[in-house]
């Protein structure tokens, strides 16, 4: 598999790269727990999150659920997303693995 950059760096200024595990606060703590880690793919037009695991443990199966990454930046508008030429940094994803 090739690692292709994403053009996004964490919280620690790490670069992104496809196959990197994200972890990443969650918006249902009832049911994963305080945050959820997502693998980074490359898909028709950009690049997705895939569900991987949560805090509370393997709630779906790996790759059950996921979204692109954009929906995963509500501080970044489309337009610095799309047309930026350094990468971004997104203060609540951490690479884990």
């Amino acid at each position: 598999m090739v690692l292709e950059n994403t053009m996004f760096l964490d919280k620690n200024g790490n670069p992104i790269f496809t196959g990197n595990v994200i972890r990443m606060p969650t918006c249902n703590e009832q049911v994963h727990g305080k945050w959820v880690d997502y693998t980074v793919k490359k898909v028709p037009g950009g690049y997705a999150f895939a569900y991987f695991r949560s805090a509370a443990g393997q709630i779906l199966p790996d790759g059950h659920t996921g979204s692109y990454v954009f929906e995963n930046c509500p501080d970044v508008n489309m337009e610095e997303l799309m047309f930026s030429l350094v990468p971004l940094q997104i203060d609540s994803w951490e690479i884990v693995a």
